[in-house]
């Protein structure tokens, strides 16, 4: 139970918990911020969940293992597809009107839709599954938006979201 209760609590962190609480575990957990992270997680809790022994628990740590391995996998796949939008090898200066240019509400950062624009521009397509993971890894202050700064920082290869 306490299990199922923390994994409910990370993943709907916004609307259970306070602003205040939220900054504090991506300070204090940053690996759980991070699809790499969040996957090893996941199979902790998974495993812990199976040595307690009885089949419901069997089945429900056989569960929340395989989401684990299921996060990691996802993960890899937006790394390697992410990466090889890079290939266009865009200056700074190219990128920027490129994401200006799909930056359709002038708000200075993308939503996911307009982020899955972008992308398919650059030659990579997203899965929504895709699309979750790599808000995930470009997003570094969790607003759901993709800054341009955050974007670049990724782009030319600053980023530490390998975790």
């Amino acid at each position: 139970f306490i299990f199922g209760l923390v994994l409910s609590i990370l993943e709907y962190k916004e609307k259970v918990m306070t602003e205040r609480y939220i900054s504090a575990l991506r300070r204090e957990a940053l690996f759980l911020s991070r699809p790499y992270g969040r996957a090893a997680f996941y199979v902790f809790i998974g495993l812990l969940i199976l040595c307690q022994g009885g089949i419901l628990q069997f089945l429900i740590g056989v569960y929340t293992t395989i989401v684990g391995i299921i996060i990691f996998q996802s993960s890899r796949q937006v790394i390697s597809s992410l990466d090889d939008m890079k290939a266009a090898r865009l200056d700074t200066q190219h990128l920027e009107i490129k994401f200006k240019e799909f930056d359709k509400d002038n708000s200075g950062a993308l939503d996911s839709t307009e982020l899955v624009t972008l992308v398919a521009s650059l030659g990579t397509t997203l899965t929504l599954n895709q699309l979750e993971v790599a808000l995930l890894l470009l997003d570094k202050n969790s607003d759901g938006k993709i800054t341009f700064e955050e974007f670049l920082y990724w782009y030319q290869g600053k980023d530490d979201f390998i975790v």
